[in-house]
Parts: C-alpha cells; structure tokens; sequence
C-alpha cells in the first residue's frame, strides 16, 4: 500500500524552489531565518502561537506549515498534521533539503501521501 501511494503520489506535491540569495547566506540560515524567508516569500505569517503557546512555523490562508529540516521528516509530518488542526488549515510540510538527501524526501513522501499532507522543498546549498 505505501509503495502504491509513494508511485501514485500526485506530482504537485513536489516543488522545489531555488532561493535567489548567496549560496553562502542560503548555507548557514537556520531553520526560524528559513520560515522567515518563505513565509515572505508566500504572503504568510511567520512563527503564529496556537492557544497551547506553540508555534506553526508559518500560516497562510490555505495552509499550516511545518518547516523542517530533511533528516526530521517524522517530525515536521507530526507537527503539520497537529498545526493544520489547531489553525482549521491544511498541513503542510516544506522541507529544506541538502546535497544528498532524497532518502528523507521519500520518507516524507510516503507519510504525506498517506495523510493527505501536502509537501514543498527548498534547497539549501552545502555548509
């Protein structure tokens, strides 16, 4: 079953954006200077407490992201889906992905796929 939903996965769900800045700024924003960035990018708020006192890294009208880092795709899935909740939107997860790391893409891919979560990534150059 996840192998059928990994191949029938709609291909919308992945885009990938390559960030205009320095390759070295782009290497070393962490993950809060990350969701900054998009969340402008996008139109939407950046760092929006739920009434527990966390926070979705970014909200827009439409959807509640979870900006993770690749190698925590278990992780940015859990706190979308939890997010998307809390704020009446859809979960969804960007992940910032370096060189080399399509194994956690696919992890990510599967879970979303099966949770209807929908899923973005942003390249990050090297360190």
């Amino acid at each position: 079953m996840i192998l059928r939903s990994l191949i029938l996965a709609p291909v919308l769900m992945f885009q990938s954006v390559d960030m205009p800045d320095t390759q070295e700024s782009l290497a070393h924003m962490n993950e809060v200077a990350w969701s900054a960035k998009i969340a402008k990018e996008i139109g939407g708020q950046a760092e929006v407490r739920t009434p527990d006192g966390s926070r979705v890294d970014i909200l827009t009208d439409e959807y509640a992201y979870e900006v993770e880092w690749a190698h925590k795709p278990f992780e940015a899935v859990g706190q979308a889906v939890y997010y998307g909740l809390a704020f009446n939107r859809k979960p969804a997860v960007i992940l910032l992905m370096r060189p080399d790391q399509e194994k956690y893409y696919l992890r990510c891919l599967v879970l979303c796929a099966e949770l209807d979560v929908h899923l973005e990534t942003r390249k990050v150059p090297a360190r």
